[in-house]
């Protein structure tokens, strides 16, 4: 007669699967709660890359009609006020960026997005304004068509 051993526990298969899978989660937990105490500076972070993208596309393919240097001191401004910034939530960055987001997926910025671009800017840090109007931001962003510019 042969005897059947039983066996006891769980096997060696299962427990590997579940410390490995128990370790995930402890990493995922930890990574959540880092991201969460570190949101502001996350959020600073993101808007940067955002402003400097929206630069970059100006830069690439200027409106006509658009003051790219009035527009480029505005954005230096804004991203050298928005890194040093520590009061700054980001709530209020969220929000900053869901404005821009139609700018940014469109891939090609005309005035109208410029003048938006600035805008949004401006309404978070209003000293912006007068690095780019002296009455409003659209006389001083847009040069009138009857001038002449020197290029």
């Amino acid at each position: 007669m042969t005897e059947q051993i039983e066996k006891k526990g769980m096997s060696k298969g299962c427990l590997i699967g579940l410390i490995v899978a128990g370790v995930l989660l402890l990493l995922v937990i930890i990574g959540g709660v880092t991201c969460w105490m570190n949101k502001d500076a996350l959020a600073r972070y993101g808007a940067v890359t955002m402003v400097q993208g929206v630069r970059t596309m100006i830069a690439a393919n200027p409106a006509e009609g658009v003051d790219t240097v009035s527009v480029f001191a505005a954005t230096d401004a804004f991203v050298e006020k928005l890194k040093n910034d520590e009061e700054v939530k980001a709530e209020n960055i969220g929000m900053f960026m869901q404005a821009l987001q139609p700018i940014v997926t469109d891939e090609l910025v005309d005035a109208n997005e410029t003048q938006q671009f600035v805008e949004s800017m401006v309404d978070m840090y209003p000293d912006l304004a007068e690095l780019v109007a002296e009455p409003e931001i659209i006389d001083s962003i847009f040069i009138p068509e009857d001038s002449t510019v020197a290029e």
